[in-house]
């Protein structure tokens, strides 16, 4: 599952106020209960992604691990590794050089 981040409104915004979508943020998820190890996930990113660095980040018990699992990126389709249970944190960077 691919979730893009949702960001509150800012504090003392009116209680009707909307959320917004960070387009640069996205959360990948596979269930804990998905059975055997890390799966091959496949994303199309949005355009507004092209041409851009992309870095993962693997949510552990233990903490962050900041540059894993590797994003592979053909064209649009981005290719990562996900293990069930641990979330991973996609976010986009500067321009590539």
């Amino acid at each position: 599952m691919f979730v893009p981040e949702v960001v509150l409104p800012p504090p003392g915004a009116a209680r009707t106020a909307a959320t917004q979508i960070n387009a640069d943020k996205v959360c990948v998820y596979l269930h804990s209960a998905t059975e055997g190890g890390a799966r091959l996930q496949r994303w199309t990113a949005p355009a507004s992604w092209a041409g851009r660095r992309i870095g993962a980040t693997t949510i552990t018990p233990s903490g962050r691990e900041e540059g894993h699992p590797k994003v592979t990126a053909q064209g649009p389709e981005l290719e990562l590794m996900v293990t069930p249970g641990r979330p991973i944190v996609l976010s986009v960077g500067g321009r590539l050089a």
